[in-house]
């Protein structure tokens, strides 16, 4: 996901720089799904929890040099640098519903809310997520 921030200076007040880049977040999670009625249309809702990884891609050191042995190209040399990264614990809840069309198709329509457990954080930092899909059962 691209961003657009600001950084201030922790040392000189009035002193910030404003800085673009993307962000990585990768979050495995299980959750359940559960259908009010059986028929073609049907309300459902569903909880779920995860674990999310989060990388900033802030530099948070100088940039380093690592060397290895390659067996196939010989010694390497790659420049790399350490950046912000968190992860923590993630859950949501969600309401919607489902129809099912008679030729293998399924539309459905949900709000999710989903939320961050990051034990640094001050509060717990959350999102809404309203989500259409179609999918098509064989």
């Amino acid at each position: 996901m691209d961003y657009d921030a600001t950084l201030q200076s922790g040392l000189t007040p009035g002193v910030s720089i404003d800085v673009a880049g993307d962000l990585e977040s990768f979050t495995p999670r299980f959750w359940a799904n559960y259908n009010f009625m059986e028929g073609p249309l049907t309300p459902f809702v569903n909880a779920g929890i995860g674990w999310s990884f989060v990388d900033t891609n802030i530099p948070t050191s100088r940039v380093q040099v690592g060397c290895w042995w390659d067996p196939w190209w010989g010694y390497i040399c790659t420049p790399y640098q350490s950046t912000k990264s968190i992860d923590d614990f993630v859950y949501q809840v969600g309401v919607g519903g489902r129809w099912d069309f008679p030729n293998g198709f399924t539309l459905k329509l949900a709000y999710e809310k989903h939320w961050f457990d990051y034990s640094k954080a001050t509060s717990t930092p959350d999102f809404d997520q309203i989500k259409l899909g179609l999918s098509f059962r064989y």
